[in-house]
């Protein structure tokens, strides 16, 4: 069985006032979801929003975490995972890596090396989220190829979203990394007639998931989380209709 959870960036935009994220908590947990993704929500202090994840029983099954605490302060980032009693954190965002640099890169690995030796010697782990920086290409593979294979200790978030844009398989890369792999991010894309993508709600955009959760299911993934980085309308709306056809998806 796996886990649904939802990427609180989905619904940032719906918890701008601390006075009605308590609401917002509750609404998400009343559409099913069992667990969030707890991405960064400016204005909120880490003691006040793991009451409110309390009062609205959502546990933070994954902590996304900025790039200067992962790769400067990992005694902080285990402090703030206690806070929220999670033991998997993710580098969610290369702030402050030049993809065009190799020694900038290199000094990422050996950060991330570093930070998720760190949290593994701690019985915690650290993966990292990619977009699509990572998967270009560096000699016979990707960038992120390269990170994973100097750093045994990191694990990584896949985006469905991010390797259709690439023009990567998502299935191939779940049974590519099969050991590594303990969250999917699970995002939907359409094309337009500009050629541009965008974000849609699962199952109202051009992926096939059928496979998608199959391979997942089959390496052992725990938990598929949705996330959807754009909106025109109302973001809780949004997250339900995920949820609803994703709850379809993992009973067939």
């Amino acid at each position: 069985m796996f886990e649904l959870a939802l990427n609180t960036h989905t619904i940032r935009h719906a918890l701008t006032d601390t006075a009605d994220a308590a609401d917002v908590f509750k609404r998400v947990a009343a559409i099913g979801y069992q667990s969030v993704v707890l991405s960064a929500l400016p204005g909120f202090e880490d003691a006040h929003l793991r009451r409110l994840l309390d009062d609205a029983e959502l546990p933070v099954v994954n902590l996304h975490v900025p790039s200067h605490i992962v790769r400067n302060d990992p005694e902080q980032l285990l402090r703030r995972m206690n806070t929220f009693g999670c033991s998997l954190a993710t580098y969610s965002w290369p702030a402050d890596v030049d993809w065009l640099d190799v020694e900038s890169i290199r000094r990422l690995i050996r950060d991330l090396r570093a930070t998720s030796d760190i949290l593994q010697s701690c019985g915690r782990s650290l993966a990292i989220r990619h977009h699509a920086f990572e998967l270009a290409r560096h000699g016979d593979a990707t960038v992120l190829d390269h990170i994973l294979e100097a750093c045994p200790a990191l694990l990584v978030e896949p985006s469905t979203y991010w390797l259709a844009l690439c023009g990567c398989s998502t299935v191939r890369f779940l049974q590519r990394h099969a050991n590594r792999v303990p969250i999917l991010l699970l995002q939907d894309l359409r094309g337009n007639e500009h050629n541009q993508a965008t974000f849609e709600d699962l199952g109202e955009g051009n992926l096939n998931f059928g496979p998608i959760i199959a391979a997942a299911r089959e390496i052992g993934c725990r938990v598929l989380a949705v996330e959807k980085d754009e909106h025109l309308g109302d973001t809780l709306s949004s997250a339900h209709r995920s949820f609803q056809r994703l709850s379809d998806w993992t009973a067939a």
